[in-house]
């Protein structure tokens, strides 16, 4: 007896089992879908944030650009400070062309220094004088400003020299002393 009710107990047990994997795979099938119709929305919804706050952003821009010409456009009636005047550069005098002929075609072509070419450059050094303050500086290459070495004597009558150049610059840009 006992044979038989185990193996009725087992064919029994093998049928719920069967039937619950069935159950179980449905129940996993539902989830799936369920996730994936999820991770649609998740994703439609970001690309809508992602438009809206583009829109944003180029409506404060226009509003920047409009602010900005609004202020230009309203003049400015006020007398410039003494700061404003000395370092504006509205009384510089252009000593021949900022740029060369070749600078210039490089500058359209827009194509690299070599290393010879580079090397050719920096290895100019000339000394150049400043028309309003005086001083003479060493420039190297394209503009590098090198120091120059010399007796402490010379020094001296140099610092005195760009010292009283600089008063005096200063003095004229500010309109005091002429």
């Amino acid at each position: 007896r006992r044979s038989s009710s185990s193996s009725s107990s087992s064919s029994s047990s093998s049928s719920s089992s069967s039937s619950s994997s069935n159950d179980d795979r449905a129940k996993r099938k539902k989830s799936k879908t369920k996730k994936k119709k999820l991770k649609k929305k998740k994703a439609k919804l970001k690309k809508q944030r992602k438009k809206e706050k583009k829109k944003k952003e180029k409506l404060k821009k226009k509003e920047k650009k409009k602010t900005e010409v609004l202020p230009s456009t309203v003049p400015a009636e006020r007398r410039p400070s003494y700061l404003e005047v000395w370092q504006s550069d509205e009384g510089a005098v252009e000593l021949g062309p900022v740029m060369t002929d070749e600078q210039k075609a490089r500058l359209s072509t827009k194509r690299p220094l070599t290393k010879e070419e580079y090397e050719a450059r920096q290895s100019v050094i000339r000394r150049v004088v400043d028309p309003e303050t005086g001083r003479t500086r060493l420039v190297r290459g394209e503009g590098e400003i090198i120091e120059e070495i010399v007796s402490r004597e010379k020094h001296k009558d140099i610092n005195k020299q760009a010292t009283k150049g600089d008063g005096n610059a200063f003095q004229r840009k500010l309109g005091i002393n002429r």
